[in-house]
């Protein structure tokens, strides 16, 4: 069975300010409302409650700004990504703000689902950066980083140290 290909925008948005505060389901509806005021053409889920298909890459926890999230919105038909660029952006405050928009065609379910890797960056207000450096040092200097978790069936140890492909300490970054 061939699967169709399927038009996403895929958008890298920002979250801000005072909007850091907003939980995940707060962003997921702001977004909605603002796709259904912009008039983009969405493609909607099936069913007896159909809801605009979109996604997003990874939820940010209540409190943490991001600067380059990403959602993904699929498209009923194929449209100019600065025409999605400016609809959007007109709809949304900017600490959540459209950073820019790119047009994929996938016949994958998810347009998530090849994502590998993120970056991610924090700072540190207050801390010495000579101590902060030793200590990612003493972090990359153990054999691994075990993290253990627990679910509704199990237990399990993740070794985080396999998962970081890079961590350093940047002097007044």
């Amino acid at each position: 069975m061939m699967l169709r290909e399927r038009t996403f925008a895929l958008i890298t948005f920002r979250k801000t300010g005072w909007l850091r505060f907003l939980g995940h389901l707060d962003v997921v509806r702001a977004f909605d409302r603002a796709i259904r005021r912009a008039k983009l053409p969405v493609a909607y889920s099936q069913g007896f409650s159909p809801h605009t298909l979109l996604s997003f890459a990874m939820p940010l926890p209540v409190g943490i700004a991001g600067e380059n999230e990403l959602a993904g919105l699929e498209l009923a038909v194929e449209w100019d990504p600065r025409a999605v660029y400016k609809s959007l952006s007109r709809q949304l405050p900017p600490e959540l703000g459209i950073v820019g928009v790119q047009m994929l065609q996938k016949s994958k379910r998810s347009i998530f689902a090849d994502l590998a890797a993120a970056d991610y960056r924090a700072d540190f207000a207050g801390v010495d950066t000579q101590a902060l450096a030793q200590a990612v040092r003493a972090l990359q200097a153990e054999p691994e980083w075990v993290v253990h978790r627990t679910t509704k069936s199990k237990d399990v140890d993740l070794d985080l140290k396999t998962r970081v492909h890079g961590l350093k300490a940047l002097e007044g970054a």
